[in-house]
């Protein structure tokens, strides 16, 4: 779909209601990563090895940290809709955000000091802007949003569904503490799962979502770009 195709369904979308299925989402996640278990996990690794080389580099090695890690996560979003298209990954996938990096840094660091704002401030508000500040990357990479657009579609999204996102949001924690329980190896497993899980919701509220409109017509959005 185009950028104007995604506006107009994600008003459609916040006219109507949907559901996540949690079980489901993780159960379609894990089979992304089953399809491609060894490249996730390099490249898995391949980040946490950045994301403690460069903090240990200071103050230059935190300002890379922080530009080229959002840029980094994107990769797990590049290379699920690869995946999606029928087409076979390789790592080059995982790096595809670097074409777009100035977008996703720039709704990366805005995001993040709104979100650290609003928890010096409330707490509260923070938590509710991290929850909803979570489809941000991939309006970037799918919808090809500019990085304001990505936010505030992201929140609205979010907002729509707000305790189902949440628990999703919750159980993704929760799986991740687990893999750091595991000596820090299980989130070779859970970190990939994570963003696959957020891959997957995201793919699944644009292809199920339908306003009453579209439910009486349903031949006016086409959901042949979701599996």
């Amino acid at each position: 779909m185009t950028r104007s195709d995604y506006k107009d369904k994600l008003n459609e979308i916040l006219n109507s209601n949907f559901q996540l299925d949690l079980r489901e989402i993780l159960m379609k996640a894990t089979e992304y990563f089953k399809a491609e278990p060894l490249l996730f996990i390099v490249y898995t690794f391949f980040i946490m090895m950045f994301n403690v080389l460069t903090l240990k580099i200071q103050p230059i090695g935190y300002l890379i940290n922080i530009s080229l890690m959002p840029v980094l996560i994107s990769g797990f979003f590049y290379a699920a809709r690869q995946m999606d298209n029928g087409k076979k990954i390789t790592i080059n996938d995982f790096f595809r955000g670097f074409r777009s990096w100035q977008n996703i840094f720039i709704a990366a660091t805005f995001s993040g000091l709104l979100i650290l704002l609003g928890l010096f401030m409330l707490v509260i508000p923070g938590i509710y802007l991290a929850v909803a500040y979570v489809f941000v990357i991939p309006f970037i990479v799918y919808a090809d949003f500019e990085y304001w657009d990505a936010m505030e579609a992201s929140r609205k999204l979010v907002s729509k569904n707000l305790p189902n996102i949440l628990g999703l949001i919750a159980v993704l924690i929760l799986i991740n503490l687990l893999g750091l329980m595991l000596l820090g190896i299980g989130t070779l497993f859970t970190l990939p799962i994570t963003y696959l899980s957020v891959h997957v919701a995201f793919n699944k509220i644009f292809a199920e979502a339908k306003s009453e409109t579209t439910k009486n017509d349903p031949r006016k959005i086409d959901l042949r770009h979701f599996r």
